[in-house]
This record gives C-alpha cells, structure tokens and sequence, in this order.
C-alpha cells in the first residue's frame, strides 16, 4: 500500500513539474518574440495563452489605454 501511494505522488510531482516547465518555457518563447497581438506560433504558446487567460484578438491596437478613467473613485 504504501509503494503504491508514493508512486502515485511521484507521477503526480512529475506532472505538475512538468506542466510549469510548458508554461514557462511558453513564457519565455512569448517574451522573445515582443507581441501578444500575434496568433500563437504553436502548441505551447498557445497553451501558454489558454493557462493564463491571454487570448489574441485582431483589435488590440484599437482598444484604447486604460488611464483609470471609468474605474470608481471611492
């Protein structure tokens, strides 16, 4: 019983190890390109995107900044 439950940790240790290892390395091939108005270049970035709720949309450039303007003053 107990060979079966650190064998279930272990796989379970490995899988989150390695889903942070995609989303970093989604990150960083992200960042080395300079521009989330893209479409993803693959599999892991967009993943990446998905992960973190990042999504690409042709009317980035047109939304205007947000300067706090429309947020409650309280």
């Amino acid at each position: 019983m107990y060979d079966a439950v650190v064998i279930a940790a272990l796989v379970l240790v490995i899988n989150v190890a390695l889903a942070f290892f995609a989303v970093v390395l989604g990150i960083h091939l992200e960042d080395g390109r300079g521009s989330l108005a893209d479409e993803p270049s693959g599999l892991i970035t967009a993943g990446t995107r998905s992960v973190l709720r990042v999504f690409s949309t042709s009317d980035v450039a047109a939304r205007p900044p947000d300067n706090g303007a429309l947020r409650d003053k309280d």
